[in-house]
């Protein structure tokens, strides 16, 4: 029951976060919704008449978003984004650029330093990258 809990939860946040973003306007946070329900379209190899059916909405719906020409509404994100398998956290995830194996293990080992090693390591990094 407490996972139950716990999940309706996380999804409500995720929908009152798709609501603020909606009224503060996408430009300022940065998302372009028919950009990002483009490729995960794309990525779940359906056409813009397969998800606007499934999501049941209008195909011209679907077309005028990843056009720009249209912003969605919160509930019109929710049904698109069900449509696609993703959950609206998934959707405002801020996406993480991938770290170079080399620099993960890296990180990984700095991970595993004592504070006053870190502090020595950066100063010896920033000396290296001043030649």
């Amino acid at each position: 029951m407490q996972y139950f809990t716990t999940a309706l939860a996380y999804y409500w946040l995720a929908f009152l976060f798709a609501i603020i973003a909606l009224a503060i306007g996408s430009e300022i946070m940065g998302i372009d919704y028919g950009a990002k329900f483009l490729e995960l379209r794309k990525k779940n190899k359906l056409s813009q008449k397969d998800l606007a059916n499934i999501a049941e909405i209008g195909q011209t719906t679907i077309s005028d978003i990843e056009a720009g020409k249209k912003s969605p509404n919160a509930i019109t994100i929710e049904k698109i984004c069900s449509a696609l398998n993703v959950t609206l956290t998934e959707f405002f995830a801020e996406e993480r650029p991938q770290i170079e194996p080399e620099l993960r293990r890296l990180v990984d080992i700095a991970r595993k330093l004592s504070p006053e090693q870190i502090e020595y390591l950066q100063k010896l990094l920033e000396s290296m990258s001043k030649d």
